[in-house]
């Protein structure tokens, strides 16, 4: 008798039974299928059955199986591995949150070197890896002419500021800031140390 596990009510009316001869050999049956999974082989229990034994009693065949999976593993950087994932062969990964790196910024997933499309059917095993930039920093200064001090500020580069800070000065009303004796807008992208100088307007009593 050769079945596939569990041998349900429906499987035993497909069940393939052969008769033989005691102390005679069995043909080995074409390898089942599943959707999904590898055959291993036709066991007896635990053990793999040797279709060269001689058959000394009745037996029971069970083919067994394991899912077709792979393994994605995700490198952070310098072999760190944040994760892995195992998938049916021939589907698609889910995508993994954002890794974080002290000073760094994650910019991408890639495979071999190229980007890597989370689109992708996955075939085999496979590492992927984070590619990272560093994070630059500038440093904005305040020089109020005079007035109340304010403390520098340093953001990432190619940001921008959250608010600019009003300055104070007795005797004047602030009016902007500055650079390079122009309005220096709230909105500009700073790529680079930047000192900015207050301007303006004496306040007549």
């Amino acid at each position: 008798l050769l079945r596939t596990a569990p041998l349900t009510m429906a499987e035993q009316k497909k069940a393939e039974f052969y008769w033989t001869e005691e102390n005679k050999t069995i043909k080995e049956p074409e390898n089942p299928t599943k959707k999904d999974h590898i055959f291993l082989g036709w066991y007896v229990g635990d053990i793999k059955y040797d279709f060269s034994n001689k058959v000394t009693k009745d037996i029971v065949l069970t083919a067994k199986f394991k899912k077709d999976e792979v393994t994605i593993t995700f490198d952070i950087y310098d072999g760190l591995v944040v994760s892995t994932q195992t998938i049916i062969k021939g589907t698609t990964i889910d995508i993994p949150e954002i890794p974080k790196r002290d000073g760094y910024k994650f910019l991408k997933w890639t495979l071999n070197e190229e980007e890597f499309s989370f689109d992708t059917k996955i075939n085999e095993n496979i590492t992927l890896t984070a590619v990272w930039e560093k994070i630059q920093y500038v440093t904005i200064t305040f020089d109020t002419l005079g007035g109340n001090i304010i403390d520098p500020v340093t953001i990432e580069k190619y940001t921008k500021l959250d608010k600019l800070p009003v300055a104070e000065k007795e005797g004047y009303k602030f009016i902007e800031w500055q650079i390079n004796n122009q309005k220096f807008e709230e909105d500009t992208t700073i790529t680079s140390n930047t000192s900015l100088v207050a301007y303006y307007e004496e306040v007549n009593d």
